[in-house]
Formats: structure tokens, sequence, C-alpha cells
């Protein structure tokens, strides 16, 4: 009997963890936003599937399907920045102004500049720059850092801002001395920002 009522109740719960699916339906609150970013994710068995929206005076349109939630979304001079997991020590971030579009994605993202439409990434050294909606993926500047050949850009940098359009990057360099640097960010042609 305690047999029987085992796989009765295996059963049951196979059937109602196949049939239920966990439902996220979040959006985003700006203020100053003429637009909003809405997420809708649906999670069974297989796995999930978010789709993410730009929702705003002209209706509401996907933008972004992913398999897991963002782990971040700001808004900064009217772009949304979104930050998606992608594993360990990892993220992929997209830019989305109801102007530009949709940029990215881009992985190692250390800091970026808004107002020029530029990010910088640490993915290897010299750091590039890429034009944040740029159809093209094109680099439009680089920061090289005084580290040893073959060291991961990353490891070495402790800390990035962005004062006055300058990309400001704080890092151990090849002695073990922790050095600033500061280098200007790039005036893009409206050519690269499309």
């Amino acid at each position: 009997m305690r047999i029987i009522s085992f796989i009765v109740c295996s059963c049951l719960v196979a059937i109602a963890d196949g049939a239920l699916a966990v439902a996220l339906d979040e959006s985003t609150n700006f203020p100053d936003g003429s637009s909003q970013i809405k997420v809708r994710c649906q999670e069974s068995g297989n796995g999930a599937n978010c789709g993410i929206y730009a929702s705003g005076s002209a209706g509401e349109k996907k933008i972004i399907d992913y398999p897991d939630a963002p782990s971040n979304i700001s808004m900064a001079s009217g772009v949304f920045v979104i930050d998606l997991p992608c594993g360990t020590q990892c993220s992929a971030t997209y830019f989305y102004s109801e102007r530009k579009g949709l940029g990215g994605p881009f992985p190692f993202v250390e800091a970026y500049d808004v107002e020029r439409g530029v990010v910088l990434l640490s993915k290897r050294n010299p750091l590039p720059m890429y034009a944040m909606f740029s159809k093209q993926s094109r680099v439009v500047g680089e920061i090289a850092l005084d580290i040893p050949q073959g060291m991961d850009a990353f490891a070495s940098i402790k800390e990035v801002a962005v004062e006055d359009h300058r990309f400001v990057i704080t890092y151990t360099d090849r002695a073990g001395n922790v050095s600033k640097i500061r280098r200007r960010v790039p005036i893009l042609k409206g050519r690269l920002t499309r």
C-alpha cells in the first residue's frame, strides 16, 4: 500500500511540475522616461524564456529574447541600460533608446558615456571603445593599459569612472603599482551612432 501511495504521489508531483510555469511580468517606472521597459518571463521544465519589451508612445515592441531575466535595468540620459547574466563573471549589456533603437550586446562593459554614445569594454588590452548604437560594431578608440602581455585586462582593473567625458581607469600595472589613466571619450560622427 505504501508503494502504491508513493507512486500515485510521485505521478501527481510530476504532472503538477510539468503543468505549472513560473511567470514574471515586471515593468520599470522611471519618472523621467517617455518609455519604459517591460520584462515577461515564462519558466517551465524546459527552461526559461524572457521577452524584453520597450513600451512608449508608439506602443509596445519586443526588443530582446533571452533565456533569463535582466540582472539590472537602469536609465541614464534617456537611454536604458539592460544587463543580462550569461554565466560566471559574465554579463551582456544592451542599450536602448526610442530614438536610436537597440545597441549591443556588449560583454565585459566597464563604463559608458551615454551622452557621447560610447561604451568601454575590458575584454582585451588595449581596451576597446565602441559606439553604443553602431550596427557595424566598430571600434571608435582604444585605451592601452601598462599590463603584462596576455594578462586579462578586466583582472587588473580596480575601478572605472566617467568624469567630464573622460574614462578614468584605476588599475594595477605590470610593476604591481596602482596606476590611474584618463582618456577623453571620442565624439562620434552621426554615421557611427545609427
